[in-house]
This record gives C-alpha cells, sequence and structure tokens, in this order.
C-alpha cells in the first residue's frame, strides 16, 4: 500500500500520493461551491484551495437544483470560479504542514438535520483537524471512508489519513454485500461509520482479524451490535464518538456513557430539562447561540456520575403518546432484545385522541420465522419490559430501514 492515496472502489480506480501531488499543482481554478461528483477530483480541489487560501462550501454531490434554491443557492453562484497559478514542486511535508499551520482558510458546511432548512457552519482548519492524531505509529494505516466525503465526519476521516499519509478506501454509497469484501482485499485497518452502516453490513461479513480499530458515531450507540462487531472483528479497538457538524468530536468511550474531559468542563453544561449546551469556544462558526456564548445541541444527555453522561435522544425525537414523552430509542431498544429482529425504527403517527400512536417498523434478521409468530414474541417483550403508553400498537416488517445522506436511520416526523 505504499504511496496509495485514495482506492475509489465505486470507480474502480486507485490513485497515488505522488498523483495527487502533480494535480493538486495543476488546479487552475477554484469554484465557490465545490461538490464530490468525482471524489479525486473533489480532494485535488480541496487541497488546492487550502494551499492557495481561497475558502470555499462544499455540498453534497446529490443535491438537486430544488434542494440547492431552497437553501439560496442558484446557478449564477454555482458557476462563480476564482483563477489561481499552478504550483510546482508541492511536496507532502508542505502539504501537511499547511494543513496543520494555516489559520486562514475556512470551509463551509451544511448541517444535515432530517427536518428543518440546513444552516451553514465554517470551520477553519484547526477545528476540522483538532482530533486528528500523528505519530510513527499511525503510519501504516489503511482507512475505510464509510461517511459521506463533504460531511464533517467525512472529512475527519480524510485529514487523519492525509496527515499520516494513509491510503483511504471508499466505501461510502457501494452496495452493502461488497463491503466486507473491500474491507478484506485492502487489508483495511481503520473504520469510521454509524450505527445503522454497521448493522447493514456485518451479517454478511466473515471474520476479519486485520481490522484494528472501529468507531461509533452519528446515532445512538447500540450495544446489541457488540456481539457481532467482536465476532467479525476481534481484535479491533471499539470507541463510541460523540460529534456534530458544529462542533466536531469531542468526547469518546468504549459504550454509550461519555466522560467530560477536565479541560472541557468549563465548557459544557447540561441543564435542567437534560439538554447538553456547548460553549461558543468549541464551535465552528455561524452557530446561533444562546446568551451570546452557548449552543443548544438538540441532544437531551442523563448525567450518570461526575462529569459523565450517556446519550437519551434528541429533543425532536421525542413522541408525544397521551401526554407522556416516549424516547424512541429505548422502545427500539428493547425490540432489538427479541430473537429474530435484525434492525427496528419507531415513529409516531398522528392521533386525534392521543396525539400519536407509536409504530415500529421491524427488520428481520435472515431466520426462517414467520411474521405473525415475530410479532407476537415482539408484543410479549415488549409488555413485559415496558410501561404500555411506550408499546407500538403497530408493528410493520419491512426489507431495510432507510438512511439519509450521512448514514442515519430517517425517522418519519
Amino acid at each position: 500500500m505504499d504511496d496509495i492515496f485514495l482506492i475509489d472502489t465505486g470507480a474502480k480506480k486507485t490513485y497515488s500520493y505522488q498523483s495527487l501531488l502533480k494535480d493538486i499543482g495543476a488546479v487552475k481554478e477554484i469554484p465557490a461551491f465545490l461538490r464530490a461528483d468525482n471524489l479525486y477530483t473533489f480532494y485535488c480541489t480541496l487541497l488546492a484551495s487550502i494551499l492557495h487560501n481561497v475558502s470555499i462550501e462544499v455540498l453534497d454531490a446529490d443535491l438537486s437544483l430544488d434542494e440547492l434554491h431552497r437553501i439560496e443557492i442558484n446557478d449564477e453562484m454555482l458557476s462563480k470560479r476564482q483563477e489561481v497559478p499552478a504550483i510546482e514542486n508541492i511536496t507532502l511535508d508542505v502539504l501537511v504542514q499547511n494543513l496543520l499551520e494555516n489559520d486562514t482558510w475556512t470551509l463551509t458546511l451544511y448541517t444535515s438535520g432530517t427536518t428543518g432548512r440546513p444552516k451553514k457552519v465554517y470551520h477553519t482548519l484547526k477545528t476540522l483537524t483538532r482530533t486528528v492524531k500523528r505519530s510513527p505509529k499511525l503510519a501504516n494505516k489503511v482507512w475505510a471512508l464509510a461517511y459521506n466525503p463533504t460531511h464533517y465526519a467525512g472529512l475527519q476521516v480524510f485529514f487523519q489519513a492525509l496527515c499520516n499519509l494513509n491510503p483511504v478506501v471508499y466505501v461510502f454509497g457501494q452496495p452493502v454485500h461488497h463491503v466486507p469484501e473491500f474491507l478484506r482485499e485492502h487489508r483495511v485497518t481503520n473504520l469510521s461509520a454509524t450505527p445503522s452502516y454497521y448493522k447493514m453490513f456485518l451479517p454478511l461479513a466473515d471474520v476479519n482479524e486485520t481490522m484494528e480499530r472501529l468507531t461509533f458515531g452519528g446515532e445512538q450507540m447500540d450495544e446489541t451490535l457488540l456481539p457481532d462487531v467482536k465476532r467479525v472483528f476481534p481484535n479491533a479497538e471499539i470507541r463510541n464518538i460523540y460529534a456534530s457538524t458544529e462542533a466536531g468530536a469531542l468526547f469518546t468511550s468504549d459504550g454509550n456513557e461519555f466522560s467530560i474531559p477536565l479541560k472541557l468542563k468549563d465548557k459544557i453544561r447540561i441543564l435542567n430539562t437534560g439538554e447538553l449546551l456547548i460553549h461558543a469556544s468549541l464551535l465552528g462558526g455561524g452557530v446561533p447561540l444562546q446568551d451570546g456564548e452557548w449552543f443548544s445541541t438538540g441532544d437531551l444527555v442523563e448525567s450518570v456520575g461526575e462529569n459523565r453522561f450517556c446519550f437519551i435522544s434528541r429533543k425532536t425525537e421525542m413522541i408525544n403518546v397521551g401526554g407522556y414523552k416516549v424516547n424512541p430509542n429505548e422502545v427500539e431498544a428493547v425490540i432489538r432484545q427479541v430473537d429474530g429482529v435484525a434492525d427496528v425504527l419507531v415513529s409516531g403517527k398522528e392521533n386525534r385522541l392521543l396525539g400519536h400512536v407509536l409504530l415500529a417498523h421491524v427488520v428481520k434478521q435472515r431466520v426462517a420465522i414467520e411474521d405473525v409468530v415475530l410479532k407476537e414474541k415482539i408484543l410479549k417483550h415488549l409488555a413485559e419490559s415496558l410501561q404500555s403508553w411506550k408499546c407500538p400498537r403497530v408493528i410493520y416488517f419491512v426489507d431495510h430501514l432507510e438512511l439519509s445522506r450521512t448514514g442515519k436511520k430517517v425517522r418519519p416526523q
């Protein structure tokens, strides 16, 4: 894998670091808005913008014109380009040094909430690379990119790999039945993805002893996944990450409980309502604040000890059932305990009497079990485990759950 920069599994192309340096230097213009229609070209242009200190905005490749217009980006804005001179004799040392020392270049992202209008958040290289580690011990790592490359998590994986001159194996958007093959073929050592992504490919994977580190992010970690994770990746360290587009990665743990580092103790607040607040000094730019200093994350957490918390739910996910607030993540965790259930999504359907009734969309494991039998098992387990108002009234069986551009489950609102 020496000198390999990128393996694009979808395009079936491999690019070297030497070709990257040459093609960065040949970039003649930098668009105001950068899309990842071609991943290699996206990275060349992104890195050229840093070397030329031209700030840019990044957009998902699959955004439609209607979606772009809704966030007030028109055709004229998309066509804007800034001409730049060619750069000769770029070295990898110079490139990495720019990544770590440039403090004026900015990258604008769009928040990826499942509801509401996306908002701009801009980051410097300092906030984008805050958690990047450089070490000779990391020289031989191989990263799989399973996140959208234009989102914060995808950019973080990219910069971590680049700063250590590691290869990146691009698997985002590829059919999940090919993912285990890609990981094995390219001897991937590091993989970061949402719990939903792991759930899709783990049942299809054989034991892989090459993987060294797995990280979970973007959703609440499903601890029922861990037996399958450890079966497939017996040598891998497992970490759970709390992160957001606005603040980046802040906390890590080996489960669902996060510790607040002492250096962040005065920059994190948990309100009486359970909502987590983050101080402005930890954020990218353009983030709306409370009292001029604090960002409301919209995440509900529970204190579980001094400077420790566990994630409960998004505020917007809580469902009103007859005046009670139901956390769908809690209900899903109970349903996943039933043998025969591979995954589940709980949502609310409007009801004139109760406000909402709960629906469960269940994906079955690959076992021969009739729907009616599994439904009875689920209802019995729910009745034994939860209060009645937390139990779904209707259970549907589906082939798969819809995922957003960020790889998270899409919960109907």
